[in-house]
């Protein structure tokens, strides 16, 4: 009995280190995506500027 609450005490380790593991992955492509977002919202505003710039001339 007492092998079973050894392997049942491993098995929920390694269950929540993989949880865990996971959300920072997560976490890390989130991060990523936003970043892309914005930098493709700040070059698309940078266009627009110097569209709107080049039309004066």
């Amino acid at each position: 009995m007492f092998v079973w609450i050894i392997l049942g005490a491993l098995v929920a380790l390694f269950t929540t280190s993989l949880w865990i593991d996971r959300n920072r992955r997560v976490k890390k492509i989130e991060e990523q995506v936003e970043y892309n977002d914005k930098r493709s919202n700040a070059i698309a505003e940078a266009s627009r500027y110097n569209d709107m710039n080049q039309g004066g001339w």
